[in-house]
């Protein structure tokens, strides 16, 4: 009885699922991933500042979602939802004359939570040739 026991709690451990962020963003890039420009020049996708509507909660506004690039020496702030040109909330940035707009936003954990961790994030933009 006592196996049997045992048993009975290694396999109620084991069924225990622990939320996991998969490693890799499979359509578009995670933080610290190059963004290339047509051009050649990259910006890297360094925070994403998450302040849409949580998952399982009611909203009056949906919210927006901000992702921050930057070539070093430059740092731009692209969001899903334009919302102020003064307060920077904007849904295009331009870089060397490229436009750049977030297309999608997935994230890599089926966990409901107020808030994600920076890699939980997968972000695709939509760049145009500037012409």
């Amino acid at each position: 009885m006592r196996h049997l026991i045992t048993f009975i709690l290694i396999l109620l451990l084991a069924s225990c699922t622990k939320e996991e962020v998969q490693p890799d963003c499979p359509s578009g890039l995670g933080v610290g991933d190059l963004l290339r420009l047509p051009d050649d020049t990259a910006l890297t996708l360094v925070s994403v500042q998450d302040n849409r509507c949580p998952c399982g909660v009611e909203c009056v506004w949906e919210g927006y979602l901000q992702a921050v690039l930057t070539d070093g020496d430059t740092t731009l702030r692209v969001s899903t939802q334009h919302v102020s040109d003064s307060l920077g909330i904007v849904d295009v940035v331009y870089y060397r004359q490229f436009p750049i707009a977030i297309d999608t936003v997935t994230l890599l954990t089926d966990a409901c939570k107020p808030h994600y961790p920076q890699e939980a994030y997968c972000i695709s933009f939509v760049l145009s040739d500037g012409e």
